[in-house]
């Protein structure tokens, strides 16, 4: 399979669609747009995050929020109005719109389906659907039910709805705020008949409890329409194993921590072997896995509109992370045009490059100014932008 990327075509968009934006929403909301945190950060590997609902009142006695300041106890929507989200993104200097550009994450800070604030979830999906395009993920432990009709607006749109379930049995010692199990499994075969495709989310993997449970949570999620699994690793800090430590059985999950946890501090518990039996476990029963949000992301994508597109996230190219997925990103050929990779890197840049060479997925850029080619590529947008508008990872050769 062949497809043709143009980084210069999704620049112009980027500036045509905020021009739009501008005009529509008028002088007050592009300014609130343009200085608003959405419109600075860098993307994750997941994507660019969106914080429709800050906080949340889940309880998850494995949540990280605390250790990042953030309430437990309390939810509160996000000051932008929907369409103001997306002109925030076209103000993001890391940002590309359209199907091939930045992917978008939702729900990271907070659950975005909250009693308080899933109306603005949804609106702000309708406006990326509407004026950006991207592909977008959201990820929840609450009942989506209400809003199947808005979200059945997505069929064959690059939406990935994420149900977060890791386990049956003790949820409500360890998740008392949420919704159960049942509910969420429901929200899945309602996702699915509405024409999406909804991607089972097992993160935290909790070692003693998740990992026995696992195969009769990957059974009920298939039977309920779910067409992936992705697994993810326990951050532990000490206020999460404090938390935890009635829960989980402390000798398996000390031996599984690599270094001295410290307040504040989160750190990935060794999990390699527990993910490996969730894959294993997942195959078993005809679920794709996946280790990594944004190739869930591209598989959901696909399924949703039929184009194999090679994930954002490029973690294919090391190998890490991909599971060889139908997507098989490695092997669409993606087709640039060399002289307008050196217009834009020059333009990026601040300095003549005078020659790109492709080497595998790999661009290798020559440029008159080394140091200050090898400065914008460390300190600003333009290694993610050219990384993302041609899916080749950037190398500066001397």
């Amino acid at each position: 399979m062949k497809l043709k990327l143009s980084l210069e075509e999704m620049l112009r968009r980027k500036t045509l669609l905020r021009l739009e934006l501008e005009r529509r929403l008028g002088e007050e909301s592009a300014k609130r747009a343009a200085s608003d945190y959405h419109a600075k950060r860098k993307p994750r590997p997941c994507g660019l995050t969106i914080h429709t609902v800050v906080g949340c009142t889940g309880k998850c006695k494995y949540c990280y929020l605390p250790d990042m300041g953030i309430s437990t106890s309390e939810a509160r929507v996000y000051s932008l109005q929907p369409d103001e989200f997306s002109l925030a993104l076209l103000y993001n200097p890391y940002f590309l719109p359209g199907r091939t550009g930045t992917y978008l994450a939702v729900g990271s800070l907070g659950e975005p389906f909250h009693l308080l604030g899933s109306n603005l979830t949804i609106q702000v999906l309708l406006s990326f659907k509407k004026w950006l395009g991207n592909p977008i993920q959201f990820s929840t432990k609450l009942s989506t039910k209400k809003h199947v009709t808005s979200l059945s607006k997505f069929r064959e749109y690059p939406l990935s709805p994420l149900i977060t379930i890791v386990t049956l049995k003790k949820w409500k010692e360890l998740e008392p705020g949420v919704a159960s199990p049942e509910e969420r499994f429901e929200s899945m075969k309602a996702l699915r008949l509405a024409g999406l495709y909804p991607i089972i989310f097992i993160r935290p993997i909790l070692p003693g409890i998740t990992d026995r449970e696992i195969n009769e949570i990957l059974k009920l999620a298939k039977e309920h329409g779910a067409v992936g699994a992705l697994f993810g690793s326990l951050r532990l800090s000490p206020s999460i194993l404090a938390r935890i430590r009635n829960y989980v059985n402390q000798e398996e999950l000390t031996r599984r921590i690599s270094r001295s946890l410290k307040p504040g501090k989160q750190t990935f518990i060794a999990s390699l072997d527990l993910k490996r039996g969730a894959a294993k476990a997942a195959r078993e029963i005809g679920l794709q896995f996946f280790f990594s949000a944004c190739c869930a992301n591209t598989y959901a994508a696909y399924l949703s509109t039929g184009n194999r597109i090679p994930c954002a996230g490029l973690c294919w190219i090391e190998g890490r992370f991909c599971t060889q997925c139908p997507v098989d990103c490695k092997n669409i050929e993606v087709i640039i045009d060399l002289d307008e990779v050196k217009n834009v890197a020059s333009r990026l840049l601040k300095t003549r490059v005078y020659n790109v060479a492709i080497n595998g997925y790999y661009l290798e850029l020559k440029a008159e100014s080394y140091a200050r080619a090898k400065n914008r590529l460390k300190r600003g947008a333009a290694k993610v932008l050219l990384e993302t508008g041609y899916r080749r990872r950037v190398k500066l050769a001397k």
